[in-house]
């Protein structure tokens, strides 16, 4: 009969046990069973939440906020009309998701992108910072939503306004989090490949890049967020289609079901798009974060 190896404070296996012989295993076992508990944890918690919001919202009978059993319902017959290959999703939810989708997800890879190579670029020379610092913190404490108007002239109506506005309110948290991480690779380090006389591209790509990813990974989740509600914000004033368009609709038609509907498909796409995120985070960096058990042993 197998036992289960006791595990540790932190998820590795407890010193002195049989498991402790065979430890990177038992401690990825140990991780398993963690995350297991964790997630049971948060669906607990999510269905408490859930039983108390329907409970309150009968006991209230405010039409403002239906109970989860009727938002559900609403989705049963308003998007759950397609057939079985596309999971039932009906042609309208798929065309406004989709627009909203491939929008914000467009814009928010070209910020990422443009960010992260103009935070490189500044974080590796100091004047180049000094003389753009004034600049990027003015633009960066700008709202966003204050040049819509500018747009509208630019763009008009359309999917360019929209995914213009998600580039300029998305790209500062990239950029000024990928200035502070390529600033802060250790001074000594830098000096140590100019001895060696490292390449400037590889130094670039294989000590300040590496050093510099978790705060880039920081910004990339900060600003996919806030591309969320950017994204509802242009299409609550300039679009004909989309998540922002169909919530601002059901709002216009007191379909207030449908409104809270799609907000909670807001919430979903916004949990999902953190999730992988960090799930691409976690694999990126794993080869230059600590692991527990090496914690452990220094």
């Amino acid at each position: 009969m197998t036992t289960r190896p006791a595990c540790g404070t932190l998820g590795i296996p407890a010193a002195g046990t049989a498991a402790e012989a065979s430890r990177p295993r038992a401690r990825r076992a140990c991780r398993g069973r963690r995350q297991i508990r964790r997630t049971v944890s948060a669906i607990a918690v999510l269905g408490v939440a859930t039983v108390g919001w329907e409970t309150a919202a009968r006991r209230g009978g405010n039409l403002f906020f239906p109970p989860p059993s009727a938002i559900a319902a609403w989705i049963h017959d308003h998007w759950l009309t397609g057939p079985p290959s596309r999971l039932y999703l009906g042609d309208a939810f798929l065309a406004d998701t989709s627009a909203s989708l491939t929008r914000t997800l467009s814009a928010w890879a070209i910020a990422a992108v443009l960010g992260t190579i103009l935070g490189l670029l500044l974080g590796q020379s100091r004047i180049a910072f000094d003389l753009a610092n004034p600049v990027l913190q003015f633009a960066r404490a700008t709202p966003p939503v204050i040049v819509i108007p500018v747009l509208f002239f630019l763009f008009g109506i359309g999917a360019p306004l929209q995914m213009a506005l998600i580039i300029i309110g998305t790209i500062w948290p990239v950029l000024l989090n990928t200035v502070a991480g390529a600033r802060a690779v250790d001074p000594e380090l830098l000096d140590s490949v100019r001895i060696l006389r490292v390449s400037r591209r590889q130094r670039l790509l294989h000590v300040v890049v590496p050093a510099a990813a978790p705060a880039i990974f920081t910004g990339l989740r900060i600003s996919l967020g806030l591309s969320l509600v950017l994204m509802v914000v242009s299409e609550l004033y300039a679009a004909t289609d989309g998540i922002g368009y169909a919530l601002l609709d059901a709002q216009r038609s007191f379909d207030l079901t449908g409104m809270w509907a799609w907000i909670a498909v807001i919430a979903l796409i916004g949990n999902l798009g953190n999730a992988a995120l960090s799930a691409v985070e976690r694999q990126a960096l794993a080869r230059h974060r600590p692991t527990d058990l090496d914690q452990q042993e220094a």
